[in-house]
């Protein structure tokens, strides 16, 4: 009864889906326009495929942004060929936040080709050219996949007339060649900048790249210079993996008359990469100071409170090795440290795995995905009945789920350094700032030689326990005290889970919460169950086991939209965005920036003692800064993009622009704040110097 009811409450809390549309209804409707064409063996004839957008709906250019292009595919009798005649000027698509979303079409959009026959066409001969499209439709951020099946009949003729469509010529604004007009583009310190002079009077000027070498959502800056010239800037995406050699898109313009149009654009294009800054930055500190970093703060990441929990498991450990032979104690040492670097060589690969194909990854990005942190729940909570005695599986299982337990040997010591760096991920120590910004944009070499580091200075307490005997004559002797301690250090696995619940909550949703506490419930329950053996007990057991793993998959689907709105209404600030900051900027406005996430507990710490007292906020009143939040506890690669501009690999981090200040002259304070410091960094002009680490 047990396992019904669980998988009823479950279901009942598993995310709702979009409603399909009603049959025979769609946001976009394709058609042919002429559905027949005749011409001579030899000749052409232009084709329109239409598609008509109901209210707010769009499809999606060459360079989509965030969505999907079109795609379509023709399939033309042998010797015959369909042409695409290119792509008419887009337009910026937004979401319902006012950001742009991608580029593509809106109304009524024709995409021109031409179907040309092979010079053996016969006259009288009527061929069909079939076509398939595809597009995704969005209005804001809701999408749904649309496409169609078309077929378009041709009659060979002896005659020269063609057959045109029938269409306003208005409608179809194919870009214009850029013959009369003048450009030059040029990079400096990360940006784009476009020099445009054009033969006619325009106004409301924006670049479309076909390669993303700009990110659709980052904000582009004219400045007039007359009527006929101006100066188009932009950030480059430093994520950007493409050719830089070239700069090719469409300019879009209002003309003297009001008409939206377009003209092409290729240009040369300086192939320094934006980020060269901060490379070149790194490359002064050198791999050897990111690597004593990175060891500094590994060994003070030992005293945060991420790596509290996995103390509780040393804890046991150490009072176990009082009984053992130097030789096993150093032995068990060795294996804690081959567990710690072995998991930080882990995450150095993935990091330069993620640096091509998913160029956002960085330090505690893992906790960014609810399926990942109601993972880390269960492990908690599994290891604190573990703990407590309740968790006594057999065979497999128990060499499964038991090898974190200290009887489990050397193989229970590296398992333990592995944990002790996934739970570490949400706090960074001082000095580790630096040296992951420092690894995540070095060679791959360097790269990994920081996370070894860093795993290094988490690991080396330990082995030096495990191989002083000064220390080792401090431990206690074994005795039937170590098993009521083992008990007691199975609760703060248990906080660990609770505030890990919680962090699930404002990543989802109070049913995301609901579904991972069912899941520890059911674990709960699963521990009991077999603890009783027998046929029964090991089939409930193994049931209730995969019930709750099973409720880790509406995860991936539930999303609180609100969360990060009422974070930032709790700080008293703004919500994050580029375009957002620079506005406050171009109004000579003081701002305080800073980035932070409910699974960074440093983030957390700084807020409650410093960030959100009643004295920091009556100062940031007093002296007119605005107060701007970025909440990074979900992925955004807005985000994601802006930190990586500050060389830095993750949160918190924490900013001040002085009146005046550009966008990319923030003053960086340091990770682990105080009012005083605040105070001291928001009243001095310290612009562009870095005041942390």
């Amino acid at each position: 009864m047990l396992a019904v009811a669980l998988a009823l409450s479950l279901s009942c809390l598993a995310p709702s889906r979009a409603q399909p549309l009603p049959e025979n209804a769609s946001p976009v409707e394709a058609t042919l326009s002429p559905v027949s064409v005749r011409m001579e063996p030899g000749g052409a004839a232009d084709v329109r495929i239409r598609l008509e957008h109901q209210p707010g709906w769009s499809t999606f250019w060459i360079n989509p942004g965030a969505g999907e292009a079109i795609v379509a595919r023709w399939e033309a009798p042998e010797g015959w060929s369909v042409e695409a005649e290119g792509w008419p000027t887009p337009r910026r698509i937004m979401d319902g936040e006012g950001r742009v979303f991608g580029y593509g079409y809106d109304e009524t959009l024709f995409l021109p080709f031409r179907i040309v026959a092979p010079n053996t066409a016969r006259p009288g001969d009527i061929k069909s050219v079939e076509l398939e499209i595809q597009w995704l439709a969005c209005r804001e951020r809701d999408c749904v996949e649309g496409g169609a099946s078309l077929s378009l009949d041709v009659e060979v003729s002896a005659s020269a007339e063609t057959s045109r469509p029938e269409m306003n010529p208005d409608v179809l604004t194919l870009p214009e060649s850029a013959d009369q007009w003048r450009f030059d583009a040029s990079t400096a310190q990360g940006e784009i900048r476009l020099q445009i002079i054009a033969p006619e009077v325009i106004d409301d000027l924006y670049f479309f790249p076909v390669e993303p070498v700009i990110w659709h959502a980052d904000p582009q800056t004219v400045t007039r210079v007359s009527s006929t010239e101006h100066e188009l800037s932009v950030r480059a995406d430093p994520f950007y993996q493409g050719d830089r050699s070239r700069l090719s898109g469409v300019l879009a313009f209002t003309d003297g008359e009001g008409a939206y149009r377009g003209v092409s654009v290729a240009l040369p294009l300086d192939a320094q990469s934006p980020s060269s800054e901060v490379a070149a930055s790194a490359t002064a500190q050198g791999v050897w100071k990111a690597i004593m970093f990175a060891f500094l703060g590994g060994l003070i990441l030992n005293l945060m409170p991420c790596v509290l929990p996995v103390l509780s498991l040393k804890a046991i450990a150490l009072a176990r090795t009082a009984s053992l032979k130097p030789a096993a104690m150093r032995a068990d040492g060795w294996a804690y440290a081959a567990g710690v670097l072995s998991c930080f060589g882990l995450i150095g690969l993935a990091v330069l795995i993620g640096r091509s194909v998913m160029p956002a990854a960085s330090w505690g990005s893992q906790l960014q995905n609810p399926v990942v942190v109601m993972g880390l729940a269960l492990l908690m909570t599994g290891v604190g009945l573990n703990l407590l005695g309740v968790l006594k599986l057999g065979g497999s299982l128990q060499r499964l789920g038991g090898a974190l337990q200290t009887r489990q040997g050397l193989r229970g010591a590296f398992l333990t350094g592995m944990l002790a760096v996934l739970v570490a991920a949400p706090c960074t120590a001082p000095f580790m700032a630096s040296a992951l910004g420092y690894a995540m944009i070095a060679s791959p070499l360097g790269a990994l030689a920081v996370f070894v580091s860093l795993g290094g200075g988490l690991a080396l307490p330990y082995l030096v326990i495990t191989h002083a005997p000064a220390t080792q004559r401090l431990l206690p002797k074994p005795g039937p005290w170590m098993q009521a301690l083992q008990q007691v250090l199975a609760f703060p696995m248990f906080v660990t889970a609770i505030w890990l619940l919680w962090v699930l909550g404002a990543q989802t949703s109070h049913d995301g919460m609901a579904i991972g506490l069912l899941a520890c419930l059911a674990l709960a329950a699963a521990a009991k169950a077999l603890s009783h053996g027998g046929r029964v007990g090991q089939t409930l057991g193994a049931s209730l086991i995969v019930l709750g793993a099973s409720s880790v998959l509406p995860l991936a689907w539930l999303s609180d939209a609100s969360a990060s709105a009422e974070l930032v209404e709790s700080q008293g600030g703004e919500g994050f965005s580029r375009q957002a900051l620079g506005s406050l900027l171009a109004d000579d406005q003081k701002v305080f920036l800073y980035f932070t996430a409910d699974w960074c507990i440093t983030c957390k710490v700084n807020e409650a003692t410093a960030l959100r007292t009643q004295a920091t906020l009556d100062h940031f009143e007093r002296n007119d800064i605005r107060l701007m939040v970025g909440d990074w506890t979900r992925e955004d690669p807005e985000i994601s993009r802006f930190i990586a501009e500050y060389g830095r690999a993750g949160v918190p981090l924490y900013l001040y622009f002085e009146r005046g200040a550009g966008i990319d002259e923030g003053v960086i304070l340091p990770q682990v704040l105080t009012e005083e410091i605040i105070r001291q960094h928001t009243t001095q002009s310290l612009q562009g110097a870095e005041a942390g680490q």
